[in-house]
């Protein structure tokens, strides 16, 4: 595993869990050498183990709003090289990983690795443990990130948030200078209208 030194990179590296990421592919490609698995698989299974998951769902819910996952097919053999592609690619295989963990039962890496090296090839391993083709676990997987990531996961962000705020500031602050011209165009009007005039008095009677 070679790494490069953190003073020629431009963006800071968790280089405990970037070496644990590297090894896992190291040990897990031995042990899943006839299996066949995925280029997601793979990669899921690294950030699992180094525990690279930071809680950033904001790309997710965006591309799960708008309908831009990328299939789970697209990833067999390698990931796109854009960086925001990359790292939706990375995201999305993170969550498909713990996706079939919990469909499958299984709490540990290591207990994913030996039931998948215990099948005759990853796609009779994923059948096994979730009950689906690949195609099938594929759109399965994203319906779930899609469930679990979408607007409210969006709207959650920081950012997101004092928009809506501002915006409803604004919308309030506009509601009320509306109310105060209309009253101040009623009071306006009030004053226009001339006051009702008495009964005039000739001589000793009323008329």
């Amino acid at each position: 595993v070679a790494l490069r030194s953190p003073r020629t990179v431009s963006y800071p590296l968790q280089f405990d869990a970037v070496i644990v990421h590297e090894l896992a592919h190291v040990v897990t490609g031995r042990a899943l050498l006839n299996a066949g698995a995925p280029r997601w698989f793979d990669e899921g299974l690294a950030m699992s183990l180094a525990d690279e998951w930071n809680g950033d769902e904001t790309a997710l819910a965006a591309a799960a709003v708008a309908g831009t996952l990328i299939p789970l097919s697209e990833l067999e053999d390698g990931f796109p090289e854009p960086s925001r592609a990359a790292a939706l690619a990375y995201a999305e295989s993170f969550q498909a990983v713990r996706f079939l963990m919990r469909e499958a039962g299984i709490s540990t890496e290591a207990d994913l690795v030996s039931a998948v090296a215990s099948a005759a090839g990853f796609e009779s391993a994923l059948f096994r443990l979730s009950g689906r083709s690949a195609s099938r676990f594929d759109q399965d997987a994203r319906s779930h990130i899609r469930r679990t990531f979408g607007w409210g996961t969006l709207l959650e962000g920081a950012g997101v948030l004092m928009l809506v705020a501002t915006a409803a500031f604004g919308i309030a602050a506009v509601r009320r200078s509306r109310r105060s011209r209309a009253r101040l165009r009623e009071l306006e009007a009030e004053e226009r209208v001339p006051a009702p005039r008495g009964p005039r008095r000739t001589g000793s009677s009323w008329s």
